[in-house]
Formats: structure tokens, C-alpha cells, sequence
């Protein structure tokens, strides 16, 4: 007897009493991917790297004179989002991130903070952004590097920008590169 077990993630296994097997078998690549922002054009062409944070559920336990029960918990924590991108030479894309914090935290002018802020709402699609985030995709490419499945990051801003570390001593020519953290409300997965 064979029986269809369909999950979520739009994979549908066949379920026989002798085999599990998977009706699709193509794997994901970690070199096939996009990642899109719009305040950061400038990374969004020399990316390196990303990742796909972590996700983590609390539990609560409930105490009992023989075993511990655990149980779902009612929060979910995403980790950062971390990415690295080659340097531009004129320091475009890494400036583009250190301008991005430097608003967000101490400005050094009185009008730094008063031009993110002024540009506070803007409609989108029916939601309204703030100037201080923004919304994100980590589009992942299939075998024929078509775009596949989105990741979108809800309210996203930066949190940490790597230093450079310049070396007259370095032998080869190498190319800096610079990791960035990022911190959001939460993320989505959509199947295209």
C-alpha cells in the first residue's frame, strides 16, 4: 500500500512499507543566491556570502517529581543575519553601511538623524516603512539558476559593520572583505 504524505515545503514523499522515497532529489547549492536591499545597492553586487540565520523556539517545563516535561514555548528568536561582500574601491558599498549606522546611532550633525527621520513613512504596497529599516530578500536559485524560494526580512537594519585591516606586508593581491550584521523583526519563506 502506498500512501502520499505532502509537506508544507511542497515536497511529496512516497511512503511504501519497504522504502521512503523523495520525488525530488535536486539539493541546494551554497553558491546559488541573491541578496536584495534597497538601501544597500552598492552590496547587493559584491556579495559574498549570507547566511540563513537561526530560528528558535523557548520551551517552558513543567517540573515534576520524576522527569522534567517540556513544552512548546510562545517566542520565537531569530538570530542575525550576516553577510560578506568585497570592498569597493572607492569605499561606496562599505560607506553605504557605515552612513546607514552612524544615523541610526550618534549622529555627529543634528540633521543626520533629521533626514532619516523625515523620510520616516513611506507606502509601499499597502504597509508603510520606516526610513531607519528595510525589507530584504535572500532569493535562493535552483540547479538552472532560476529564482525558486525568498527569504524576506521584515524590518531590517544593521548592527555591526567588519573594520578593514590595511597590510603593507601581504604578498599576493587580495581583496578585502567585509562582514556585515544585520538585525530584523522576523523572516518569511516563500516558494516561487
Amino acid at each position: 500500500m502506498t500512501q502520499s504524505i505532502r509537506y508544507t515545503a511542497t515536497t511529496s514523499l512516497q511512503v511504501s512499507a519497504n522504502t521512503l522515497t523523495p520525488t525530488v532529489t535536486d539539493y541546494l547549492r551554497p553558491n546559488a543566491f541573491k541578496f536584495l536591499i534597497a538601501k544597500l545597492p552598492n552590496i547587493t553586487y559584491t556579495l559574498q556570502s549570507a547566511n540563513l540565520p537561526p530560528i528558535q523556539l523557548g520551551a517552558a517545563v513543567q517540573d515534576t517529581p520524576f522527569v522534567d516535561i517540556p513544552h512548546p514555548g510562545d517566542k520565537i528568536t531569530f538570530g542575525e543575519f550576516q553577510c560578506s561582500f568585497l570592498v569597493n574601491e572607492d569605499l561606496s558599498n562599505y560607506r553605504e553601511l557605515y552612513d546607514w549606522i552612524s544615523a541610526l546611532g550618534i549622529p555627529t550633525r543634528g540633521d543626520e538623524w533629521s533626514q532619516i527621520t523625515q523620510r520616516a513613512s513611506v507606502y509601499q504596497q499597502g504597509r508603510e516603512y520606516h526610513a531607519e529599516y528595510s525589507d530584504a530578500s535572500l532569493m535562493i536559485l535552483d540547479s538552472n539558476n532560476i529564482a525558486k524560494v525568498r527569504i524576506n526580512f521584515q524590518d531590517l537594519f544593521p548592527i555591526s559593520v567588519e573594520g578593514l585591516q590595511f597590510d603593507i606586508t601581504g604578498s599576493g593581491m587580495e581583496y578585502f572583505t567585509c562582514v556585515a550584521a544585520f538585525r530584523y523583526k522576523a523572516f518569511t519563506i516563500d516558494t516561487l
